[in-house]
């Protein structure tokens, strides 16, 4: 089994923890608020009532209650930092079905494309003059930041050896061999 897989088991496996101890929750405080309101009328209770334990045990009852409630919010708490851990390390994976990623008219999709066509990673000057851009410092560091930007997350390009060299995912980190 492959590591991104297993990982998405583990978070749904945490997800279902989570809505299962977000019920449980509420229906803890439901119950605690229950006693809440009670607890005016046990106050009130008649010498034989105390006499019979029956104040006593709803006291002990309803501290148990929040006790079980104090649980229940840390339980949760813990599962969703497990939830939160494992969708970060699932947003360390290439996201798939880049196609989706990039709108069709926009200039990212247009490097993607190009970038398929010549079937290898292509330095930002080479992307440049084929899409015909005028090289200015601006629009440079710009195409620049976004082409690093969309690789530091894995997310259809890449950042290949060397000076500002981009590629593909989908070229599984082939080296660029550029004169």
């Amino acid at each position: 089994m492959q590591v991104k897989d297993r990982l998405l088991q583990l978070k749904e496996t945490a997800s279902a923890e989570v809505r299962k101890l977000e019920a449980a929750l509420r229906s803890a405080k439901a119950k605690v608020a229950a006693f809440e309101q009670a607890k005016e009328a046990f106050e009130s209770a008649s010498e034989e009532e105390r006499a019979q334990g029956i104040v006593r045990r709803f006291l002990d009852k309803h501290r148990r209650e929040q006790d079980n409630l104090a649980t229940l919010e840390h339980d949760l708490a813990d599962a969703n930092g497990r939830l939160d851990g494992f969708e970060e390390l699932l947003r360390m994976f290439p996201k798939e079905g880049d196609e989706a990623e990039l709108r069709a008219t926009s200039q990212m999709a247009k490097i993607r494309d190009l970038l398929r066509a010549h079937r290898q990673p292509m330095s930002l000057t080479d992307i440049i003059k084929a899409l015909g851009l005028e090289d200015e410092k601006k629009a440079r560091n710009s195409l620049r930041g976004s082409l690093a930007s969309y690789a530091a997350k894995g997310r259809v390009f890449t950042k290949e050896e060397g000076t500002e060299i981009f590629g593909l995912l989908e070229f599984n980190g082939q080296a660029a061999e550029l004169l």
